[in-house]
């Protein structure tokens, strides 16, 4: 039970820098919509990419600094990437569920 703990706090920490890259990936359509003003629309469009992009930035800090670091073994980085890749279907597609009533 305590090596099932101390995976799942493996694997949490390293998916806190994942979160934050994806922070700052979301923040590239926030400064083109800025520049090209295409804020018009009650803000929706800057909501759309501000919100899931500070909520990743919050979940990568948090994570970050709540768990302990340790050199992850094979079967750690195998679900690091798979949890990797759900945090980011999730928190990717929120721009998406944000902006459906934009159309």
């Amino acid at each position: 039970m305590r090596r099932i703990a101390r995976t799942l706090q493996v694997v949490l920490y390293y998916c806190g820098p994942l979160l934050i890259a994806l922070a700052c990936a979301l923040t590239i359509p926030l400064v083109l919509v800025l520049i090209y003003g295409e804020f018009h629309r009650d803000l929706l469009t800057l909501e759309a990419f501000l919100l899931p992009s500070a909520l990743s930035l919050f979940l990568g800090i948090l994570l970050q600094r709540l768990f302990v670091v340790e050199h992850p073994t094979r079967l750690q980085s195998a679900l690091i990437c798979s949890v990797g890749w759900l945090g980011f279907s999730a928190i990717g597609a929120l721009p998406f569920m944000i902006g459906i009533g934009f159309a």
